[in-house]
């Protein structure tokens, strides 16, 4: 209906397309006081007489109303000779339009200023903003919001069949109106370096209020580097992997955790194996439950464990370790005791 929409707005601004469209009102006017004229019955009634130009001039030809005098035929000749050519005109008019939108689309210089609650990616890296995409589509949180990549380094958009383009220096304000950056929900900076990355993502900043900000850096001194500028509103996701950034849009705060368990900040992961004496106070094997409920006691925190060879992260808290074979892993400033005794608040 958009393209209809901005076809007929086009239209009206053509001196020509106008004259056109007065020239068919005036045929079908005309129509009607001809066959009325003429005395034909069938087609002397303004809705019928419509009805007919648009079937006859369509070259659809339904047959079902038809002229039967002479000088009802003799008008219809001339109608189907202007109506035909005009209807021709008229579809090749729809098809250029058509195509020079997808043309425009293609290319980046069409505007989605009229979205709201999408995403917008500002710069393009290739491999990583491919699996970004596709990452975020396989979510099973999105709900199918547009997505609209930014790039000034592409002619064409680098990914025709899974999102819209805009070209142009992302930082200006006539991308940021062309992508509706003000009124998307999320934005992801990703240029190919860190201070493009931050310096595009402050602009998003300023521009958009509301949505939330996320900003791929190669470096950890990236969100160092805001913290000291005191850009709370952006958070910065350092190399893990693209999912990490599609957590971020669903679950704020979880690649600052990721990255956080990733530096340490002092601390270090233990593999501590459960002994034969690691019993519950019941007389039972332990359970992570209980066992991840005594560990905050020696200021630790329980990432996993391994039990018949597999490591399992967040396992379930009905899970029973059994003693001389299963492992816990640990983050903590010591290697903690897993033994009851030594827990025992």
């Amino acid at each position: 209906m958009t393209i209809f929409r901005r076809l007929m707005q086009q239209f009206r601004r053509a001196p020509a397309h106008r004259s056109v469209l007065v020239m068919l009102a005036g045929v079908y006017l005309a129509s009607v006081a001809v066959f009325s004229l003429a005395g034909e019955e069938n087609l002397s009634d303004p809705f019928t007489a419509l009805w007919w130009m648009v079937v006859t001039g369509s070259t659809v030809g339904y047959g079902d109303f038809s002229p039967q005098t002479t000088l009802g035929q003799a008008w219809s000749v001339l109608v189907i000779l202007f109506t035909v050519g005009t209807v021709a005109a008229l579809i090749t008019e729809l098809s250029d339009y058509t195509y020079r939108q997808q043309m425009r689309a293609t290319k980046g210089l069409s505007s989605y200023d009229s979205l709201t609650g999408h995403t917008v990616i500002l710069g393009y890296q290739k491999g990583f903003t491919d699996d970004l995409v596709a990452q975020i589509k396989s979510d099973a949180a999105w709900e199918g919001e547009e997505l609209v990549l930014c790039d000034d380094d592409h002619s064409e958009n680098p990914l025709p069949d899974e999102c819209l383009f805009v070209r142009g220096d992302v930082t200006t304000a006539d991308v940021a109106r062309r992508s509706g950056l003000t009124a998307a929900s999320h934005i992801i900076a990703c240029a190919d370096e860190d201070h493009e990355t931050m310096l595009t993502a402050m602009v998003a900043a300023r521009k958009n209020e509301d949505g939330r900000i996320i900003a791929y850096a190669q470096s950890k001194k990236a969100r160092e580097t805001l913290g000291e500028i005191g850009e709370e509103r952006i958070t910065v996701v350092v190399p893990t992997s693209q999912y990490a950034v599609v957590q971020e849009l669903q679950d704020a705060g979880s690649s600052v955790i990721i990255t956080d368990i990733a530096d340490n900040e002092g601390k270090a992961v233990f593999r501590v194996a459960l002994s034969e004496g690691d019993f519950s106070e019941n007389g039972r094997a332990p359970t992570v439950a209980e066992v991840r409920n005594r560990l905050p006691q020696q200021g630790a925190l329980l990432l996993g464990v391994e039990q018949g060879g597999r490591r399992i992260l967040a396992p379930s808290g009905d899970l029973e370790l059994r003693p001389g074979r299963d492992a816990a892993f640990v983050i903590a400033d010591a290697r903690p005791s897993l033994s009851w005794d030594a827990t025992r608040g």
